[in-house]
């Protein structure tokens, strides 16, 4: 649910590189539900009341073996960087894609899942 106040919101997303190839980041925004109960997403490519048509941009962070800077948060990478190093998987490579939004975008939730073309067919 997406209701701290802050200026700018930031999800990020990174699967391990090899990892679902033909992966891509599908976001969405809902109506929340009652208050403790988590409701499953309405279902894809049906008109449905949660449903909000809002949009956000996705940047493709790309391969790397080290996390992305973000711009506007010094130790965004460093950070990154010893979480992997201490799940013991700093040697890793990764892609990583990002979503920024301006706040506030109060009461909402947001749902990043992936598509996959090999599926899709």
């Amino acid at each position: 649910m997406l209701h701290k106040p802050c200026q700018r919101l930031v999800r990020e997303v990174s699967l391990a590189e090899g990892l679902c190839r033909d992966a891509s980041p599908q976001i969405g925004f809902y109506l929340p539900g009652p208050t403790g109960v988590a409701l499953a997403p309405p279902p894809l490519g049906l008109p449905h009341y949660r449903r909000l048509n809002l949009s956000a941009p996705v940047e493709q962070l790309g391969t790397a073996s080290s996390p992305h800077p973000l711009t506007g948060v010094t130790d965004h990478a460093a950070v990154l960087a010893a979480t992997l190093r201490r799940a013991g998987r700093a040697n890793l490579r990764f892609r990583g894609w990002r979503c920024q939004m301006t706040y506030p975008v109060p009461l909402v939730e947001m749902l990043v899942g992936f598509r996959f073309e090999s599926l899709a067919r």
